[in-house]
């Protein structure tokens, strides 16, 4: 079993998505390419979203090999409004 935590930079840690193992607690890599993210939540669809601050995306992840699938809300360029 795996387990999938969103975080800043901590003990080494770059920011993103990291993978661990429930079992050991061993690090086991980086989950797709995701920057400064906020949340992480598995979908009634057993798929894995995770909202990224620095594009205003919700990112869709395979709940089972954490691949990404695409943006599952993207930001919409013809709002500047909302842009940093």
């Amino acid at each position: 079993m795996r387990a999938a935590v969103v975080g800043p930079p901590v003990s080494g840690f770059p920011s993103g998505v990291h993978r661990f193992a429930c079992a050991t607690g061993a690090f086991l890599g980086m989950v797709g390419d995701v920057n400064d993210p906020l949340g992480i939540v598995q979908g009634p669809d057993g798929n894995v979203y995770v909202a990224e601050e620095a594009t205003n995306r919700v990112l869709r992840f395979d709940g089972i090999t954490l691949e990404p699938i695409d943006a599952f809300v993207a930001d919409d360029p013809l709002t500047p409004e909302d842009e940093n």
